[in-house]
């Protein structure tokens, strides 16, 4: 048995709950259409990098999931990850102040989402 925090499990909570939306609507594999392998979430945007592990964009077949994490240049390239270039932050004013319309974080902080450092 796997020991996670609290928050941790909470978000893998939400995770299962989300695949099983994924699911519902398209129960096959995104990439290569399969339907007799079993499938798990997939981000275009690594949770180093500001994606949220809660909430996954499609699914995909493990098979699938391996080539896109083994292969980031060519997934980017037909649009399984999002690419490092536009991921940068780009901030932008309202009346409540400045914030990063790629990570939404007010750009007072420094240290948000998608920083390397």
């Amino acid at each position: 048995m796997r020991y996670r925090s609290r928050k941790r499990e909470a978000v893998y909570r939400e995770r299962r709950v989300n695949e099983q939306a994924l699911y519902d609507l398209t129960p096959f594999c995104a990439r290569c259409g399969r339907t007799n392998l079993p499938l798990s979430g997939h981000e275009l945007v690594n949770r180093g990098r500001g994606g949220d592990p809660a909430k996954p964009d499609m699914l995909l077949c493990d098979l699938c999931n391996t080539w896109c994490e083994d292969n980031p240049r060519e997934a980017a390239e037909q649009g399984w990850k999002k690419p490092s270039a536009s991921l940068r932050h780009a901030f932008t004013g309202d009346d409540t102040g400045f914030f990063c319309r790629v990570c939404s974080l007010p750009s007072l902080n420094w240290r948000h989402r998608g920083d390397a450092a």
